[in-house]
């Protein structure tokens, strides 16, 4: 199962946007493609870990400057290793050598060209250019990897979506974000959102929906639809030319072409039911880290009988330089350390890998995990961490 040539680069990012078209086939789904593609692989025995200390660590409480990091939402290793980090606070681009010195800055606040108002990033897997993509403002930036700008286009999203990559033809891609219902419910019932995957090829048009999968689930209070606890959305990235959907609750991911799944990989591990101890664990979780009185609207909904009986099985997948995939098993804890299970560019199970506590990961390139922590006052530290050989 070898991805095709890559035309399509990775992007997070939530943009502000309406009607789109009703086109597309189901996304992977609990049934979809049950057997999947040969058998697939037993988990490890053990789990690899990143190392304790980073490599490169960036930022901190007293930085000025290109290191003082406030929001990053996004960041891009080029082929040349250099890095560049997309800050919110500033919509600046920064861009830093593999050693971590600071090489130059680009972009800023604000509406005119090369300016940005909702500022994320998506790498070329090949030798570049480096894009950014701002649904505010509705523009789609490219830059040399001088950091040179090349060309801006306009972009019209009419929905709030997750762009998940961009063509060589130009073409966007997005998973539209959740949504709650504009009808009146009752109190207390739930509702199941659906995700669309979205495509724009006109930039200034409508877009397509080329495939629609499970979302998350929210319960009506009465005036607030509250996100149902246990549920997210499904972990999804761009593969070569094709989309990669991760199932939700078996450690399984379809890979969809055209609205049909045509393979899948993942990992023979069963299913997590939502017992008793996750219950409680989810409702320290929300004691600990929210305020009083969205931890009470939330560890109610524990009890909720609608409440789904299974966990998320892969919440975030992500992948790297060479074609290989990352997915992240979800967690009740969201800033404890997480395990990753990892494929190789042909969808083979080569085994697990932890990452640090409070530790998001965003790229793997040269052997090499880089991300953003953010300690427990939110202060943000640009880290990479060496990939210990299998």
């Amino acid at each position: 199962m070898r991805p095709t040539v890559p035309g399509l680069i990775l992007l997070s990012l939530l943009a502000c946007s309406g009607p789109e078209s009703e086109s597309g086939a189901p996304l992977a789904g609990p049934d979809a493609g049950a057997d999947g593609a040969g058998p697939f692989a037993e988990p490890g025995p053990a789990v690899d870990s990143l190392p304790a200390e980073p490599s490169l660590s960036l930022g901190g409480a007293t930085d000025v400057g290109p290191t003082q990091f406030a929001g990053v939402r996004s960041v891009v290793v080029t082929n040349d290793g250099r890095i560049w980090v997309a800050d919110e606070q500033s919509q600046e681009i920064r861009v830093f050598a593999p050693t971590g010195s600071h090489l130059l800055t680009l972009g800023g606040r604000g509406d005119g060209p090369g300016e940005f108002q909702q500022l994320r990033l998506a790498p070329n897997p090949g030798s570049g250019p480096v894009t950014a993509v701002d649904g505010r403002v509705g523009r789609v930036t490219t830059y040399s990897l001088d950091g040179e700008l090349r060309e801006t286009r306009r972009w019209v999203p009419r929905t709030l979506v997750r762009p998940l990559g961009i063509g060589e033809t130009g073409a966007v891609l997005a998973v539209t974000e959740p949504g709650i219902p504009i009808f009146e419910i009752a109190e207390g019932v739930t509702y199941q959102d659906t995700a669309r995957v979205l495509m724009w090829t006109d930039l200034e048009g409508a877009a397509d929906t080329i495939a629609r999968g499970m979302g998350l689930k929210f319960a009506w209070s009465g005036h607030l639809a509250l996100r149902m606890p246990l549920t997210t959305q499904p972990g999804t990235a761009v593969w070569g030319d094709d989309l990669l959907i991760a199932d939700p609750h078996r450690f399984r991911i379809d890979v969809v072409r055209a609205g049909v799944v045509i393979d899948s990989m993942g990992v023979r591990r069963p299913p997590r039911p939502t017992d008793a101890s996750v219950r409680a664990d989810a409702a320290a979780f929300r004691e600990a880290n929210f305020s009083e009185s969205a931890a009470r609207s939330s560890i109610d909904l524990l009890d909720h009988p609608d409440l789904p009986p299974l966990l998320p099985g892969y919440d975030e997948v992500v992948v790297t330089a060479d074609g290989g995939v990352w997915a992240r098993i979800w967690r009740v804890d969201r800033y404890a350390d997480a395990v990753w299970d990892r494929f190789d560019r042909d969808g083979r199970f080569i085994g697990s890998i932890r990452t640090p506590p409070r530790f998001e990961l965003h790229a793997v390139a040269g052997g090499v995990a880089t991300g953003v922590q953010r300690d427990e006052l939110g202060v943000e530290y640009l880290e990479r961490y060496p990939i210990p050989p299998r």
